[in-house]
């Protein structure tokens, strides 16, 4: 795994948190002319990397690099470590009326594809 995000978080959020919040905030009178930003929780990209190595049991090697190395994706790393998507927001919580699919259960969903395993 090769990255050039300098330890910076980033809010994440699992696409079916994000497809109820849009179905909540698209269907609801109570939204009608609101803006929502639907951000995640914060984690540093090296978080989804260890509970990969501890679900997956399989080891994982990071190696820290220039953005210009990372061709077509150099530019969400800069965009990573300027700090853009390191700002809190309380709207996907509000929305769902729940907090976000904690990172661990993503992580074994995106391994095993078996969400109703993982989530309540």
């Amino acid at each position: 795994m090769r990255g050039a995000d300098s330890g910076r978080p980033v809010n994440w959020a699992g696409i079916v948190d994000i497809a109820q919040a849009a179905t909540e905030a698209s269907t609801g009178r109570r939204h009608a002319g609101r803006v929502y930003e639907t951000r995640g929780p914060l984690w540093a990209l090296l978080q989804p990397a260890g509970i990969l190595v501890e679900v997956s049991g399989r080891p994982l090697v990071h190696q820290d690099v220039p953005a210009s190395s990372l061709g077509p994706a150099a530019f969400l790393h800069e965009l990573i470590t300027s700090g853009v998507f390191a700002e809190p927001g309380d709207d996907l919580l509000a929305l769902l009326g729940r907090p976000a699919t904690a990172l661990r259960d993503l992580v074994t969903i995106a391994l095993t594809g078996h969400a109703n395993r993982v989530m309540s």
